[in-house]
């Protein structure tokens, strides 16, 4: 029952992309029949010739619009035949190229000449991607019309002839632009929905490195895909060839869009993997730049043309695709990320359409760059919706953050405050009390020194960061002080070989005071402490040793007595330095309490 589960949602996507692709198919059928059957649009109208073809000087056979031309063979067709309707004199007929080569003659007069400008500089073979427009000398239906048109590279589209053939207009440029505009509306709608989702997340990259938020480098080069992808998409629209009057740019840009678009998905899955996972990804990142690069080079060199290099590229591109769905697949379902899945589901039908697209440029069972498309605008929707889930799980896991650093906030001002003994500070006011009426001298020292200890404590309630030892080390001489005025048979011990390090605030005081309280206090002789400090090439060591009553660790666990300042301090040195804290006693003896912190927590 589950393997039938996990099945299902792999048929609903072949289904939904099978669904698709006869969509589309069916829907550019019905627009040719309307083009066909459309007599004008505003001042444009069609033209076709209805004639014979020819493909490299062989035999004459009959044009249709059925006619499939064999594009990876042959390399130039004549169409003899005469125009379905006139084009009156001074009337503009416009012919839309796409990388290939064209020559117009009626009645044997050339009007139209397209091939390879060679002695311009232009380093493609073809000049891109285009309109033309020829002003009509007065062509009826009588007049003998001869076009003649070939592809220039072997990796061609049978749309690249039949947008030539097919797609003749006479009439005005504005009227052109108008019905441009209007087949390619799904294009320039998709490439308007990318330029939002570019913009929101490369905005999304600001704001988290803004906030210092994890994860804003997964922004940037997800926003930088959909970015390839806008471009590509809009090398895609004759429309913009009105508004982009840079025909061998526009190439160049088709070409190198669609390599960026590989690059940063590269780049994307590498922020979300690790270990030996994102080595393999800086090789396929290396090999795709390296291939980039070289085309560049060398079609700057006017070596290569940089478009013959596309099927080569693609096939690098999807051993790139191979190798990020292995990592991807690695870290999803051996080392059970959870948050991989996504992005597996998302780059799946990336890979797909890559590879269809890769096939297609051979057999060319559809136009190009729809599966490739297909691909692309389902990878960014998926990736979109876990951009978006990702967000908000971001913001809430922040608002639980904050909850929880104001919840330990609480509990940290309440562990310090438990540290404030009510005893202490009773028997310390007492004892001024009882200094003022006997020794107003010592009263004075004995106020400083209470004030002093004070205000140590209430600045740890807001001190998060450590402190230096020298400032402990005044706060716990202030508690002594105080101490030893009531206890005079209390001595300590300074034995300090290492000051230069940092520790959390109260930690030496608490531990001070429960020698006092609970080991010297309980003999009548009273008793000493020591107080040492060492440091080695790795660790800093405090050790606070008495000589009290001492008692015994394994009773102390049996009979429940919990040390509260032991265990504040045993965490915080934990927490915030990476430290450690034992406690070791002998009844009889005393007890000895070790701290040792790390010098690179």
């Amino acid at each position: 029952m589950k393997g039938k589960i996990k099945v299902l949602p792999v048929i609903l996507g072949v289904l939904i992309v099978i669904t698709v692709l006869l969509s589309f198919k069916m829907f550019r059928q019905t627009m040719e029949y309307d083009d066909r059957n459309r007599v004008e649009f505003g001042d444009l109208y069609p033209v076709e010739i209805d004639g014979m073809y020819s493909e490299e000087g062989g035999p004459w056979k009959p044009l249709t619009r059925e006619t499939e031309f064999d594009i990876l063979s042959y390399r130039d067709i004549t169409v003899r035949g005469y125009f379905n309707r006139d084009v009156p004199e001074g009337e503009k007929l416009f012919l839309k190229i796409e990388l290939v080569h064209a020559a117009l003659r009626v009645n044997g007069q050339e009007l139209l000449n397209i091939s390879r400008d060679e002695e311009n500089g232009n380093p493609f073979k073809a000049r891109g991607y285009f309109w033309v427009a020829v002003e009509s000398p007065g062509i009826t239906t009588e007049d003998t019309v001869e076009l003649n048109f070939g592809n220039f590279y072997w990796n061609g589209y049978k749309s690249q002839f039949d947008e030539l053939l097919w797609n003749m207009k006479a009439g005005e440029e504005l009227a052109l632009l108008k019905d441009a505009l209007r087949q390619d509306a799904g294009i320039l709608v998709i490439g308007l929905v990318f330029s939002g989702l570019t913009l929101f997340l490369l905005i999304g990259a600001l704001l988290c490195t803004v906030l210092r938020i994890q994860g804003a480098v997964k922004f940037l080069w997800l926003g930088l895909v959909t970015l390839s992808s806008v471009l590509w998409f809009w090398t895609l629209s004759p429309a913009l060839a009105f508004a982009f009057p840079w025909p061998v740019s526009l190439g160049v840009l088709y070409v190198v869009s669609i390599q960026g678009i590989a690059i940063f998905v590269i780049l994307f899955i590498f922020s979300n993997v690790s270990g030996w996972r994102k080595k393999a990804m800086l090789i396929c990142l290396c090999s795709l730049l390296a291939e980039l690069i070289k085309d560049i080079v060398m079609y700057q060199a006017g070596i290569v043309d940089i478009y013959d290099s596309i099927n080569f590229s693609m096939v690098i591109d999807l051993g790139a695709a191979v190798c990020s769905l292995i990592c991807l697949f690695y870290e999803c379902y051996w080392l059970k990320k959870q948050e991989i899945r996504c992005l597996l589901r998302a780059m799946l039908p990336l890979a797909a359409g890559g590879i269809l697209e890769l096939v297609n440029g051979y057999v060319q069972f559809t136009v190009e760059a729809v599966c490739w498309g297909i691909g692309l605008v389902i990878f960014t929707i998926l990736e979109g919706i876990n951009t978006l889930l990702w967000v908000r799980q971001k913001s809430e896991s922040e608002k639980q953050i904050l909850k929880l650093e104001n919840e330990m906030t609480q509990t940290r001002i309440s562990s310090m405050l438990s540290q404030i003994q009510p005893h202490f500070l009773f028997n310390a006011l007492t004892t001024i009390r009882y200094l003022c009426d006997y020794q107003p001298e010592k009263a004075s020292v004995a106020v400083d020194d209470f004030s002093q200890y004070l205000r140590g404590n209430m600045v740890s309630l807001t001190q998060k960061a450590p402190v230096t030892f020298d400032q402990e080390l005044d706060h716990l001489k202030h508690y002594l002080s105080l101490e030893q005025m009531r206890f005079e048979n209390i001595t300590v011990i300074y034995d300090l070989k290492a000051t230069g390090f940092l520790l959390p605030v109260l930690t030496i005081q608490p531990l001070v005071e429960n020698a006092i309280r609970h080991g010297i206090t309980k003999r009548e002789e009273g008793g000493t402490i020591t107080l040492s400090t060492r440091e080695d090439e790795n660790h800093w060591t405090i050790q606070i040793k008495d000589d009290g009553i001492g008692f015994d660790p394994e009773e102390e666990k049996k009979d429940g007595r919990i040390h509260v300042g032991i265990q504040n301090v045993r965490r915080r040195i934990a927490d915030m330095c990476g430290g450690s804290l034992q406690v070791e006693s002998t009844p009889g003896v005393g007890t000895t309490v070790t701290i040792v912190l790390p010098r690179n927590p």
